[in-house]
């Protein structure tokens, strides 16, 4: 029953669907059902990204900025995060605001300041907490 299932999100993946491409890139990180394979699940997590799926793109820009399973790319990592905050995704937010407080691509405590406010305004606590350090 394990390989059917496999099976159809395989094929929902290989025809476009976003959400079968991002649980077959889930299955290749885990290796439940296939092989582990990150090569591939950087593949199908950049076609879910591609389609606009905000957590395969979050995801995408934590491999790129850390150079996990990929070549480190900040410019790259920052778009895809840029997309992914765009949705109203908080961790990515909270992701761009490192960046950009870090040096990680740019350093501009501007731009970091005005992300840990996005995220921590929509209730991300660790946003709020750097919030709070900048304040001593």
């Amino acid at each position: 029953m394990f390989e059917s299932g496999i099976r159809l999100i395989h094929g929902a993946a290989e025809a476009g669907d976003f959400r079968g491409q991002a649980e077959l890139a889930r299955l290749y990180f885990y290796g439940k059902g296939v092989p582990r394979d990150l090569t591939n699940y950087v593949v199908w997590t950049r076609k879910a990204a591609e389609q606009g799926f905000a957590e395969a793109q979050l995801s995408l820009a934590n491999a790129l900025g850390a150079g996990q399973f990929v070549k480190q790319d900040l410019p790259e990592a920052r778009q895809w995060a840029e997309k992914a905050a765009s949705q109203g995704m908080l961790e990515a937010c909270f992701l761009l605001a490192n960046m950009f407080a870090n040096g990680l691509g740019e350093k501009d405590f501007t731009l970091a300041g005005e992300w840990f406010r996005k995220a921590a305004e929509r209730g991300h606590l660790d946003a709020q907490f750097r919030l709070a350090l900048a304040c001593f």
